[in-house]
């Protein structure tokens, strides 16, 4: 059975609205802040690595809707012990397996989750700042519905999505390509075969084709003024 988003969509009037998409925050919430005053959206979906550790950022607040999935730098403990998915004012933690009707008609499925790269990971502590719920399973597929989707985000990219060219030489092969998590999201492309798919994780911006699939690999958040790290829909 679904898991439908409890943010709630009422509050948009009409068929005309302004939905963004963006990449990697990592905790960056002034600047993110800023950027949202400034182009005034609707709705804001977000592609992990979101920056929720609460003990760090404290308690946040947004004036925009904020919907995003986990990625692998999150706090798991955290996010397992929450007690509703709007961890804080207007952003809305949304589970792995999630849907989300949008005004116009559209369904969008979230799917958080990837494998921190191993140039990251050897400067990390398991169950401090590293967490094995990171990784995608197939417990989390299991939850899947059965429902028409046309829009994905994800964190990280089924194994199809062209990405091997990342420029930064921290990113090896195994780190791109062989990310298990990858393996695991062809099996959401596999069974929706959706018009759209949007993700982060590697800190860079690529889009490309695959089918009937436009994906869009979005970069972190640099500034208010560069669109690499987000886009329209």
């Amino acid at each position: 059975m679904s898991r439908k988003s409890q943010g709630g969509l009422n509050y948009i009037r009409g068929n005309v609205m302004k939905i963004i998409i963006c990449g990697d925050i990592h905790g960056e919430f002034a600047t993110f802040k800023d950027f949202l005053n400034k182009q005034n959206p609707d709705i804001v979906l977000q592609c992990g690595d979101f920056g929720y550790w609460p003990n760090y950022f404290g308690n946040r607040r947004f004036d925009h809707k904020v919907y995003w999935v986990d990625g692998n730098h999150e706090d798991f403990y955290a996010i397992e012990h929450r007690e509703k998915d709007e961890i804080w004012r207007n952003a809305f933690y949304m589970p792995r397996g999630t849907t989300m009707k949008l005004p116009d008609g559209r369904n969008v499925l979230f799917m958080g989750g990837a494998r921190t790269p191993n140039f990251d990971r050897k400067h990390r502590t398991l169950g401090l700042n590293l967490f094995e719920q990171e990784m995608i399973t197939q417990r989390d597929l299991d939850k899947l519905p059965d429902e028409k989707v046309d829009i994905v985000i994800t964190h990280t990219a089924p194994i199809e999505f062209d990405i091997e060219e990342i420029k930064d030489p921290k990113w090896d092969r195994y780190d791109v390509g062989y990310d298990v998590c990858r393996d695991m999201l062809t099996v959401i492309l596999n069974k929706y075969n959706p018009d759209r798919w949007v993700f982060g994780h590697y800190h860079a911006y690529q889009e490309g084709q695959y089918k009937n699939c436009k994906w869009t690999l979005l970069d972190r958040i640099n500034n208010r003024y560069n669109n690499t790290w987000w886009l329209e829909i």
